[in-house]
């Protein structure tokens, strides 16, 4: 019981969290690895010296040209990442002579559709949340069924005056 208790807050401490929605439909292990590297960085806005990506990828000496990187495993890689995850992703090379160093990866989430003007919020009946309310406080990266898991578990915790 308790003995546990240590290990499972180092998990979350060393493990990167994201819904497994996000990744899902990627066929690419190399997508999946570099979506997991940019949620690490909150930022929107990450620097990565050529040498350090191939190793994240795993890479090792495969893909030694960079138009064969660019072809084999990062276009497809982004492709994907904003095929199916929540982020937008955009990434260029920086040259230093004839030599790529580092690629610059800018990344954001994607904009929802704009609301239709004048249309009235979804009324929720005795307590329940609708969709649209999920969907407008679900965390950035979190699934809309762990949005709605934990909205209702807060809806469950507050005084019953509060909720009514």
């Amino acid at each position: 019981g308790k003995d546990i208790l240590p290990y499972l807050t180092g998990l979350q401490r060393e493990f990167t969290r994201y819904a497994l929605s996000d990744v899902a439909k990627m066929t690419s292990a190399h997508a999946i690895r570099l979506y997991e590297l940019l949620v690490q960085w909150p930022e929107g806005h990450r620097v990565v010296e050529l040498d350090d990506l191939r190793r994240w990828l795993q890479l090792e000496d495969r893909y030694p040209s960079i138009k064969d990187l660019k072809r084999r495993v990062l276009d497809p890689a982004v492709q994907q990442i904003n095929e199916h995850s929540p982020l937008m992703l955009t990434w260029s090379q920086r040259k230093t002579g004839r030599m790529v160093t580092p690629l610059v990866f800018d990344y954001a989430p994607k904009k929802q559709p704009a609301k239709a003007v004048g249309k009235a919020p979804a009324k929720s009946k005795a307590g329940k949340l609708t969709k649209e309310e999920v969907g407008r406080l679900a965390r950035p990266g979190e699934s809309w069924e762990a949005a709605y898991a934990r909205l209702n578990q807060i809806q469950l915790e507050l005084p019953e005056e509060t909720t009514a």
